[in-house]
């Protein structure tokens, strides 16, 4: 045996081992023909293409070599050789046959597919081509967009005209006129008017943009201003108890009546019947705006909790009709039958896809309107729990915590971006405002900052917080902890709102 070698160039080191191309084998189908051929697994796919095309080509009965064969015009259509699965996947042109997963005895298609023939606009002026860009990249005005902006001119307007009414009633009871009847007819005169002229669009026109840009300002606006100004003696919780009770019924005629937007309708129900119902309390109670205010969150956290249950039983999904997967109680005893007779229960009927689809998008929307509703009463809420230096003012300010905590972690139960966005804002503006509340009531310049410490603190943490926790994947055992954290925050709020409410003292001395 003889070796051979051969000496480098000068300065070079020789290779002690040599790594051979990776290669695979497989087997190629072209031209209604299988072929076994072996390919190098890390050379791109397009070189591979044109090599095997080399190589399996063979020429026709003309003696001519040619993937496609001319039509009868004697024209051949470009085309473009492609490298595929058995199963119709191609694969990627730019990357290797080892990137994509292609092993030893694959069975791989090489057909030619029509070329995509791609136009490209020839513009002489720079003008023009900058006209060009902009028109692609910004939309135009439309009619619809024109409709929208002066649908929104028309609610600023009746917004601004009702407020100027309601000044101009202030100054006249400021002047000792009890019940003055001007601003109120014009206010109750305008929501009305915009009421029919909406209704009238609706109805010949069908232009939905239009007719909400009517009847949703007077009907939310207008009109509950005019129920506000009417109410008589002193202003108090009553004329409030008045105007959102307008303000539900004229939401729910339209929920029900028209086609206005569902999630707003719906929220200005949700949240004027609990303001109505807690204006009432305290105008009966005379309970102060703290305690209520503290019940209230606690109100809301239970409907937080419970919220995709409540949209389900709003929407009326219709429930499959049996009442287990096992058809345990399908059958009845039958009246004016013998106790043996037995028949099928009587129900509406198996629900079809198109009901529970439409079952789905309602409990969507009211699941976002109860989510909003509950944002409000707990942001609301917050501004009146805390009082700095006034009775249990570090408990309330614990209390806040917590809620502040639990619905910053209760955002991950919403799959719905713009659901758990609202959930995890309201925890964060309840910060805020008692922060910036207490910065308000305590004078020294050192409160102020605290607070502005504290607040852009919590901008930071959450920062810090969208740049780690969406990279980081936590194990199921850390996020069963996380869970069960905010089970025990839960369940500590009742303990803290029932001592900050003082029931026990309350009770001890009945």
């Amino acid at each position: 045996m003889t070796t051979a070698t051969e000496r480098g160039a000068q300065g070079a080191v020789p290779a002690r081992q040599v790594r051979l191309a990776e290669q695979v084998n497989v087997a190629v189908l072209f031209a209604g023909r299988q072929h076994d051929v072996t390919l190098p697994a890390s050379s791109s796919v397009a070189a591979v293409v044109d090599s095997l095309v080399r190589r399996l080509q063979t020429a026709d009965d003309g003696g001519e070599e040619g993937l496609r064969s001319p039509d009868e015009n004697g024209m051949v259509s470009p085309g473009l050789v492609n490298l595929t699965h058995i199963d119709g996947r191609p694969l990627n042109r730019t990357q290797t046959l080892a990137q994509q997963g292609v092993v030893d005895g694959d069975l791989l298609v090489l057909e030619v597919i029509d070329a995509d023939v791609e136009f490209t606009p020839v513009i002489e002026s720079p003008s023009s081509a900058v006209g060009v860009l902009n028109k692609s990249r910004t939309p135009v005005v439309t009619a619809a967009t024109a409709r929208l902006v002066a649908g929104i001119i028309v609610a600023v307007a009746v917004a601004v005209t009702t407020g100027l009414l309601m000044l101009a009633w202030s100054r006249n009871r400021s002047a000792g006129d009890e019940w003055d009847l001007i601003p109120t007819a014009a206010a109750a005169g305008l929501g009305l008017l915009l009421i029919i002229a909406g209704a009238l669009v609706w109805r010949q026109q069908r232009d939905t943009v239009t007719a909400n840009a009517l009847w949703l300002p007077g009907a939310l606006i207008a009109c509950p201003a005019a129920a506000f100004m009417a109410a008589p003696g002193i202003v108090g919780p009553w004329h409030i108890t008045f105007a959102v009770m307008v303000a539900v019924v004229l939401a729910a005629l339209l929920w029900r009546l028209s086609p206005a937007p569902r999630g707003l309708v719906a929220t200005v129900v949700i949240v004027g019947t609990g303001l109505a119902a807690l204006a009432v309390v305290h105008a009966l109670t005379g309970a102060t705006l703290q305690n209520l205010s503290v019940v209230v969150m606690v109100l809301a956290l239970f409907v937080l909790t419970g919220a995709p249950k409540i949209a389900a039983r709003m929407a009326g999904i219709p429930v499959p009709p049996f009442p287990t997967i096992t058809g345990k109680d399908t059958f009845d005893n039958a009246d004016a039958i013998a106790k043996e007779a037995l028949v099928a229960a009587e129900h509406q009927g198996t629900p079809s896809v198109e009901d529970l689809r439409r079952g789905a998008e309602a409990a969507n929307v009211y699941l976002g309107a109860l989510l909003v509703a509950v944002a409000i009463f707990f942001v609301g809420a917050s501004a009146f729990v805390v009082e700095p230096g006034q009775g249990r003012w570090w408990l309330a300010t614990v209390f806040i915590g917590l809620l502040a905590a639990v619905l910053l972690l209760r955002g991950r139960a919403f799959a719905a971006r713009s659901q758990a966005i609202t959930v995890v804002a309201a925890s964060v503006l309840m910060v805020m405002v008692t922060t910036v509340k207490y910065a308000l009531t305590w004078p020294t310049p050192v409160a102020a900052y605290a607070a502005a410490a504290v607040i852009i603190g919590l901008g930071i943490a959450g920062m810090g917080a969208a740049a780690v926790v969406p990279a980081k994947v936590f194990s199921p055992v850390f996020r069963k902890i996380v869970e069960w954290c905010e089970y025990l925050l839960i369940v500590a709020v009742p303990p803290v709102a029932v001592w900050l409410l003082n029931l026990l003292a309350l009770a001890r001395n009945m």
